[in-house]
């Protein structure tokens, strides 16, 4: 159940999904089976399950070690029937019935804090993302922001009593945006910061609003579905509705893929929808879930893909060398190549050998930039420019005393990969804003001038550590373990995608070995820059070493001797004894 990623819904029972296959891998009811589950939440590392009943019967912890086995239960009584949990997974929150929203600390299995602020029953809590804020909502159309720091709630605001806020959520990705979806069917955008409103969808749904959620890969894309069977996308910074999905019955739930690519919605007759945003408005799969309505959909956390991608990547590495000695495969590379936002909040433009897509200030109904994920930005022809950069440290004469990277003695690190390729557009140098390269100087002894010595083993350790930074971050931003699985699929996608433009298109035995091969040169490469920084960081510890002696020996050879002022200081004094004297 591990090696899988998974996805909770909730109904008349907590059910568990192997999102690939929509497989049932767990099924339980922690709370009374006459009343369904009212929504449930993973803790960060997705071994635990906090969920609440649509009565507020109590708040069950639930751990899914083995079998899912009822660890804690919380406020029995309290007719709490919504439930987040914090980043950390230290600290509950919960609303429901008794018009309060409490914090509990799962540590001391106790009652944290009660805030009294709403009038009516809370319909929805959230954490913001460093946990320093709780967000809530009720049916008295009150939306109300707590700071845990101050312990100062805001003053209620919204649009009143005629619009019940049945959910909200808080970017990841833009940490004052609170989005709200009511009653009314209206959608608004709020600056939490403000309270003030940014922008309001009204009629977004000709029935009330039921979900909401933020892209977790794209700052401008936020869902929100509603009983009108609608599935509605919009652009936070164009402040339009960039796509309206048609289902065929009415929707109570949705969340986001990991990626950003794909959504899956929960309907009022228990099914479930999947979609991929990026080709059609038509649902990839339909799966009947429950028995009765969908009430809530959560993906498992992001923290615990990131470091179960690592362990699946070796098994799929050995097939993929396997079968890659077996088939051989010549197929045309392409793909589009898609801006990050930072590099168009830069300013700064690809090369004209590059596909570009159009910024997207000005997005129509069917384009499909915004949903595509940031990993995408990263095209084939970017990833061997940057595999050969640092192929390059590897490479050279034998007959050079190396550094652990490969460099020869004498020449900077600093600068080598970024300007590699020259004369085009270079991701890691848009990127990361690299500074022009730092010419390291000759450690040369003077002993006429110690300060010059000291100043050049100064610069040296610092260009060491600059090159040391630079390239982990590099390591970890383009081919860290969670990236490689996204990648080699989104690749894979875009030679797919370009190959049946220009003829016949693949089969899947071909697309699946292209994805084995670009995943098994992503590992590969990923463990050999591993290894390179570990001996790198031996190798500094051994240059520090030297530096510290050598910087030990110059504070012995040019410090103030104490015994020989003392000794001169004696001299001086008995000279003018004789001189007085004599």
């Amino acid at each position: 159940m591990e090696d899988v990623m998974r996805l909770v819904s909730t109904g008349d029972c907590v059910k568990i999904w192997d999102t690939v296959s929509m497989a049932t891998l767990e099924q339980f009811n922690p709370h009374s089976s006459s009343h369904p589950i009212a929504q449930a939440c993973w803790s960060s590392n997705n071994q635990y399950l906090v969920s609440a009943s649509s009565i507020g019967d109590k708040l069950v912890v639930s751990s899914l070690k083995l079998s899912p086995v009822p660890v804690v239960e919380l406020a029995e009584g309290k007719k709490q029937t919504r439930v987040c949990l914090s980043s950390s997974s230290q600290f509950v929150v919960s609303g429901g019935l008794d018009h309060c929203v409490h914090i509990w600390d799962l540590k001391t299995k106790r009652l944290h804090r009660s805030l009294e602020d709403h009038k009516e029953e809370v319909t929805c809590v959230s954490f913001n993302a460093n946990d320093s804020h709780v967000a809530s909502g009720s049916s008295s159309g009150d939306l109300i922001l707590h700071s845990l720091i101050t312990n100062v709630s805001s003053k209620p605001f919204g649009h009143g009593s005629n619009q019940p806020i049945h959910d909200l959520r808080l970017s990841m990705l833009r940490r004052s945006l609170l989005g709200s979806v009511s009653d009314s069917g209206t959608v608004v955008l709020w600056d939490s910061n403000t309270q003030k409103e940014i922008h309001v969808f009204e009629s977004a749904h000709k029935a009330p609003g039921s979900g909401l959620s933020f892209s977790p890969a794209s700052e401008l894309l936020v869902v929100s579905v509603g009983l009108d069977k609608k599935i509605v996308c919009y652009d936070t910074a164009s402040k339009i509705v960039v796509r309206s999905i048609r289902v065929d019955s009415p929707l109570t739930s949705v969340d986001f893929t990991l990626d950003g690519t794909g959504l899956v919605v929960g309907s009022t007759q228990g099914k479930i929808y999947q979609y991929d945003l990026r080709n059609s408005s038509a649902p990839t799969r339909v799966t009947a879930a429950h028995k009765t309505s969908v009430t809530s959909l959560r993906f498992q956390s992001v923290l615990y893909v990131c470091s179960q991608s690592s362990k699946t990547s070796s098994s799929k590495v050995g097939s993929s060398k396997k079968s890659s000695s077996k088939l051989c495969v010549v197929c045309p590379v392409g793909g589009a190549a898609r801006d990050s936002i930072s590099r168009e909040a830069e300013g700064q433009q690809t090369p004209q050998s590059l596909p570009v897509i159009e910024k997207f200030n000005n997005i129509g109904r069917n384009s499909l930039d915004i949903f595509s994920p940031i990993s995408q930005g990263v095209t084939m022809m970017e990833l061997q420019q940057i595999q050969t950069c640092f192929l390059d440290l590897h490479s050279g004469s034998n007959s050079f005393r190396k550094t652990p990277l490969g460099t020869p003695v004498g020449s900077s690190l600093v600068g080598t990969p970024l300007m590699a390729s020259a004369g085009r557009y270079n991701p890691l140098h848009t990127t990361f804003m690299t500074p022009p390269p730092i010419k390291e100087e000759e450690l040369t002894h003077n002993a006429s001038d110690p300060k010059d010595y000291c100043k050049a083993l100064v610069i040296n350790s610092f260009n060491c550590n600059y090159c040391v930074f630079l390239y982990s971050v590099i390591v970890i931003w383009f081919v860290g373990p969670a990236l490689s699985a996204a990648m080699s699929s989104t690749l894979t996608q875009n030679i797919a995608e370009t190959a049946s433009q220009n003829g016949a298109p693949f089969t899947s035995l071909q697309m699946h070995f292209i994805q084995n091969m670009i995943h098994e040169t992503l590992e590969d490469f990923r463990d050999s820059c591993h290894k390179d920084i570990i001996n790198l960081q031996v190798e500094m510890v051994r240059q520090f070493c030297i530096q510290l002696n050598e910087i030990h020996s110059l504070i012995e050879n040019y410090s103030v001797n104490e015994a020989l002022v003392e000794e001169v200081q004696k001299l001086r004094e008995e000279n003018q004894k004789l001189r007085a004297n004599y």
